[in-house]
This record gives C-alpha cells, sequence and structure tokens, in this order.
C-alpha cells in the first residue's frame, strides 16, 4: 500500500479542512458559552474566554481577542478576569513588551487576582526579567495555592536559568 505523492497531497487537504472544520467548531462553542454569561458559572465563563484566547492565537486571530479585551476593560466597571484575559491574548501573541504594560495597568486598577499574576511572572520570565517573574508567582502562589501555573513556571524558569535543584524542588 504505496501512497502517490498527489494521495499524500489530498490526504494533506482533508486535514486541513477537517482542522479548519475542527476550529470554527469549537469557537462555536466557547462563543456559546460566553454568551450565555459570566452569571451562569463565573470561573467556567472566564476559563472559556482564556481558551478561546489560546485557539484563535494558535491559528493567528490573536489580534481579534485583544481588540475585544481591550474594549471590555476600558469600560469604568470591567471585570478583574477581563484584565487577566487581555493580558493572556497579547501574550499568546508574544508581544511580550506590551503584555507587561497591560499587566502593569491591571495592577494599577488593583486586579488581585492570582491568575493575573502568574501571566506577570510568566511575562517576566520572557522578557529574562526572572527576578521579578518570582516576585508575581510568589504573589500569584500567596492569593492562590491551587494555581498550579505558577508552581509549574517557576520550576521550568528555575530549569532555564540552570538552577536546577530548585527546579527539582518546586
Amino acid at each position: 500500500d504505496v501512497c502517490t505523492t498527489d494521495d499524500l497531497r489530498v490526504y494533506g487537504v482533508i486535514y486541513q479542512y477537517m482542522m479548519n472544520d475542527c476550529k470554527n467548531k469549537a469557537v462555536a462553542v466557547f462563543d456559546e458559552v460566553i454568551k450565555k454569561g459570566v452569571e451562569v458559572d463565573e470561573s467556567v465563563y472566564f476559563q472559556t474566554k482564556q481558551q478561546r484566547v489560546f485557539l484563535l492565537s494558535q491559528v493567528g486571530e490573536g489580534d481579534k481577542t485583544i481588540k475585544e479585551q481591550i474594549a471590555l476593560t476600558s469600560k469604568v466597571n470591567c471585570h478583574p478576569m477581563d484584565w487577566v484575559v487581555l493580558v493572556a491574548a497579547v501574550f499568546c501573541v508574544g508581544d511580550y513588551e506590551k503584555a507587561y504594560e497591560y499587566f502593569q495597568q491591571a495592577v494599577e486598577q488593583k486586579v488581585d487576582v492570582a491568575e493575573l499574576y502568574c501571566y506577570g511572572g510568566d511575562i517576566c520570565c520572557e522578557l529574562e526579567q526572572y527576578e521579578e517573574a518570582f516576585i508575581y508567582w510568589d504573589k500569584a502562589i500567596e492569593l492562590d495555592e491551587s494555581v498550579l501555573a505558577a508552581k509549574y513556571s517557576k520550576g521550568f524558569c528555575y530549569e532555564k536559568i540552570g538552577e536546577y535543584e530548585k527546579a527539582k524542588d518546586i
């Protein structure tokens, strides 16, 4: 059973169409959760918004989510987690300097949630501001011990900077 090059090309095209269909279905499901609103289940609502950010960033549509979140965070009484989603969106497109600016704005707005400080640490790690990164990850853990992402990030950063014993310990 040897495939011709045209067979392989056709298989690739089929997978490409399947990928696009799956992306569209995932976005539609995420949008359905978001449309139901934050009142139904706040945690699931914001987890879904972040997952939508991750997906759209992976397929080169991250700017869409950034614009949406900028509009939401510019409102006077925006939800603190909308700042987290904005920082996540900018982080996911790899604009770490801009993500840091939004992170700082969120801190100034008194957004005091663990997820924000976890992203703050991740941003600083990408910017090679390691001491600051550890401060933010520790703040995230202080606010909510169950946010394992901060602990994982600390471990990976220790590994990145060659502090393998600390990485192992975390």
